[in-house]
């Protein structure tokens, strides 16, 4: 059985778990999968000039 196959049959099976759940909780599985942050965070940089320098 190839490794494809193996993951195909494996999502069937959670797949079928998970369509059993309460609705709330598949609400809190979608919801834990998405990014925290709608938005990206500027990176800090640290200025190469020494601090005092202008």
């Amino acid at each position: 059985m190839t490794n494809r196959r193996k993951l195909r049959q494996a999502a069937r099976k959670a797949a079928r778990i998970v369509g059993t759940w309460p609705a709330w909780k598949r609400t809190i599985l979608l919801d834990s999968l998405k990014a925290t942050n709608s938005y990206s965070r500027v990176p800090v940089r640290r200025s190469t000039k020494a601090e005092g320098e202008s």
